[in-house]
């Protein structure tokens, strides 16, 4: 027997109590309502019985006992009178005859004998009014028991409806359906219904895991130092493009944004330049899509907006979008003769929540900075080529911490500058010599612990080396030589103070530890079929995400044991960089 038939065997005997125990009450109700008509009729017998005593009292003189009769003259003439046959006895003896006895009556009897007009009046009135009492005490009965009944019956048919009623569904047209689904306010509740859906399901929690700490636990097994953890592709918008650019979101620390290049083999009407937004919570599709007729060179969060993303063209146009409204930008820069006609190849937000500006480069050597509120002109403009005596092509750009006026950029002929945005030397201050490509790559020291290290950066480049630099000397202190491949980008951990990774040409991922080996990395591994363009780690420092020139943006996981610093890694550190020296020293050391 199916739960269903056996859901239904109950349901019927709980009728089956329910209707015994309302025949009981009935009965119950029927008897005391029996009881009642007799008391009713008996007090009623009894008033009329008062009223017929009280009537023969007063007037009735027929219904009056004839006690002593004496035998006189008089009343022998009126025997006489009375009946001629008696008259012949010579006396009359006096008898004492009994009352009359006088029977009682009820309704029952139908008796015809008829009462004065006033007491049939009162009689009738007044057993109109009971008659009308006791309707209205059934009525009320009745409705009660009625409601009751309708109630429990109610209470138990409630399952057996609701089930009918589930199975009771309206069946719709074909043109009905097409016009609810292709409605826009089903789809929006079915994209966000959905993704809220595709969030729950890729939690990272184990449901069935094991907490007695059993020996075939995965806890106790041995772990890679970096392992693969999600993947990022969507066929509609990635397919035959590259990554241009990664950005955690700092805010929401699962979220990302990957910009990509233009579809160079195909014409068509779809943008040129996209934007995604990518959730570790949703790894199918994206959660917005940004375009652009332009192609995306560089993109960035607004760090005060988290809603706010900005790209650089390769146009030379800014554009900003907002994930509160649709995909298209809600703005965009015009061009004039101080903003920028080359591709822009690097942006920052620069300044306090209060008052905050946006820095970018441009290939050309044109820095600019606008204000978010306006597009329409930057409010500074610097020509780097005319504070130069070469022509300077910027192809990155990077703020050290802290800083707002000066900033970092490498160019295409192997030269890093620092610049400065204010002051009475502004444009190019110094250059630093140290490879022979273009730069891909330069990020500062970021990490905050008991030393600071924030003068030191590093710089990747076409030229398959890894340089260190401080920004005291104008040589590199050390470098890192990984394989025979471009090296396209380079990133310090933010959380500790001696790890960072790069990537090639080759699809190779490698996280290097400056305290344990200067000329091998820590953990190598091979991440894509394709060349990695970029890489970036998260806020905790505990993932990197990468994005390859076929648009595939992988997330890896470094264990906790090389991820999370010892204190004693500051202090190594520290060690480590008293014992650097430029490179140009060591050389004119080793000539003398």
């Amino acid at each position: 027997m199916t739960s269903r038939e056996q859901r239904q065997k109950r349901l019927e005997e709980i009728r089956l109590r329910r209707m015994k125990l309302e025949q009981k009450k009935k009965q119950n109700s029927k008897r005391s309502n029996s009881n009642k008509n007799r008391q009713q009729r008996e007090s009623r017998d009894s008033k009329i019985e008062k009223l017929i005593q009280e009537s023969t009292s007063k007037g009735n003189k027929y219904d009056q006992p004839i006690r002593n009769v004496k035998s006189t003259e008089e009343n022998k003439q009126s025997v006489s009178a009375y009946s001629p046959h008696l008259s012949e006895h010579k006396s009359v003896v006096s008898v004492d005859i009994q009352p009359r006895v006088i029977e009682k009556y009820n309704r029952e009897t139908q008796t015809k004998r008829e009462l004065p007009k006033n007491l049939q009046e009162q009689l009738m009135n007044q057993t109109t009014k009971e008659q009308n009492t006791e309707n209205i005490q059934i009525q009320t009965q009745t409705q009660t028991q009625t409601q009751t009944n309708f109630q429990n019956m109610n209470k138990v048919n409630t399952q057996e409806t609701r089930i009918k009623e589930l199975k009771k569904t309206t069946e719709l047209s074909t043109t009905e359906r097409n016009e609810i689904i292709d409605s826009a306010g089903f789809q929006k509740f079915f994209d966000y219904g959905s993704r809220i859906i595709e969030r729950v399901l890729n939690e990272p929690f184990d449901l069935l895991k094991d907490y007695t700490g059993s020996i075939n636990d995965e806890d106790d097994m041995i772990k890679p130092l970096l392992s693969n953890k999600i993947k990022f592709y969507d066929e509609k918008w990635s397919k035959f493009r590259s990554v241009t650019d990664l950005q955690w979101s700092p805010k929401h620390p699962e979220l990302m944004l990957a910009s990509y290049s233009k579809r160079e083999w195909e014409m068509s009407r779809e943008p040129e330049g996209v934007v995604l937004l990518w959730s570790l919570a949703s790894k199918s599709r994206p959660e917005f899509v940004f375009t652009s007729q332009s192609q995306i060179t560089s993109s960035i969060f607004s760090t005060f907006h988290p809603s706010i993303v900005i790209g650089g063209t390769y146009s030379g146009k800014i554009l900003v979008w907002d994930s509160r409204k649709k995909g298209t930008p809600v703005m965009r820069s015009s061009h004039s003769s101080k903003a920028h006609t080359h591709p822009i190849y690097g942006m920052s937000i620069v300044g306090s929540e209060n008052a905050h500006s946006l820095v970018s480069v441009s290939n050309d050597g044109h820095v600019c900075t606008w204000s978010l509120d306006m597009l329409t002109t930057p409010t500074e403009s610097i020509d780097l080529s005319q504070k130069s005596q070469n022509a300077v092509s910027p192809t990155t750009m990077v703020f050290p911490e802290n800083e707002i006026a000066s900033f970092f950029i490498g160019c295409e002929n192997g030269s890093i500058y620092s610049v400065l945005r204010h002051g009475i030397k502004v444009g190019i201050n110094n250059e630093y010599k140290g490879h022979n490509g273009p730069i891909t790559g330069i990020d500062f020291h970021r990490s905050k612990g008991d030393i600071n290290f924030s003068d030191l950066y590093l710089t990747s480049s076409f030229d398959w080396k890894i340089n260190l630099w401080s920004k005291s000397s104008k040589s590199p202190l050390l470098t890192f030589e990984e394989s025979n491949e471009y090296v396209y980008d380079v990133k310090w951990s933010p959380i500790h103070p001696s790890l960072f990774s790069s990537v090639n040409g080759g699809g190779e991922l490698f996280v290097w530890d400056f305290n344990r080996d200067n000329e091998e990395p820590l953990v190598k591994i091979k991440a894509s079929e394709s060349a990695i363009n970029k890489c970036r780690w998260s806020q905790d420092g505990r993932k990197i995400v990468t994005g390859d020139s076929e648009a595939v943006v992988e997330v890896f996981e470094l264990s906790e044991e090389v991820a999370i610093p010892k204190k004693a890694d500051w202090s190594k550190m520290q060690e480590k960089r008293i014992n650097l020296r430029p490179m140009y020293q060591k050389e004119d050391q080793n000539k003398l």
